[in-house]
């Protein structure tokens, strides 16, 4: 069947890879319209502008396969080959095991990333490693360190409109788990901290 015929790229490393069309058309529309114009004898197609390291955390993350959490640079470049060829589930997989620990200047763009794929489990532990990280660095005062509660600046106008209203659920999901995880001693810097993060988040949903 020719959705199985095993189809071979070329990254900018010059390196062969080879994947069954079966996995690119489920992952990906992109990848479905190309296939179909591509000529049965014809087994190449040239992806640009990826490292073979690259292609290959993409590709795992495609089929499924185990991978070693990337650095947060690797884990960019893969995304916005991800966001290239429209593979929405191979992204979502690739951000929710890059955040898992990133430091905290990272945090807001791993957040406005997250929502750029409506990945609402990534964003939810992006918001709970601020938090964390955030009131430790404060000694459980409001954090300074979080820009976005400094000045609602931070948060762009172009920023905002790319993070679905449903987000509050991640938002409240995090606050949850954080306030769950900590003593009666830090609820309240906790409470002052997520009402105004939630009040500059509706605020700038609702705008």
């Amino acid at each position: 069947m020719s959705s199985f015929i095993d189809r071979a790229g070329r990254n900018n490393d010059d390196v062969a890879f080879r994947v069954e069309s079966y996995y690119l058309k489920a992952a990906s529309p992109v990848f479905r319209c190309m296939l179909q114009t591509i000529k049965s004898d014809d087994q190449s197609a040239h992806m640009p502008d990826i490292s073979a390291d690259t292609l290959t955390l993409c590709l795992k993350a495609l089929i499924g396969q185990v991978f070693s959490a990337p650095r947060w640079v690797e884990a960019k470049l893969a995304l916005r080959w991800c966001k290239t060829y429209d593979c929405s589930s191979a992204a979502k997989t690739i951000l929710h095991v890059a955040v898992r620990d990133l430091d905290q200047s990272l945090l807001f763009e791993a957040f406005t990333i997250a929502a750029r794929f409506d990945d609402s489990s990534s964003g939810q532990r992006v918001l709970q490693q601020g938090w964390k990280k955030a009131m430790v660095a404060a000694k459980y005062r409001i954090p300074p360190g979080l820009n976005v509660l400094k000045n609602s600046r931070e948060w762009s106008s172009a920023m905002v409109k790319s993070i679905p209203a449903s987000w509050l659920l991640a938002l409240l999901k995090a606050e949850q788990e954080a306030t769950r995880s900590h003593s009666d001693h830090n609820n309240e810097a906790s409470n002052a901290f997520w009402a105004t993060l939630s009040a500059l988040f509706n605020k700038h949903l609702h705008a």
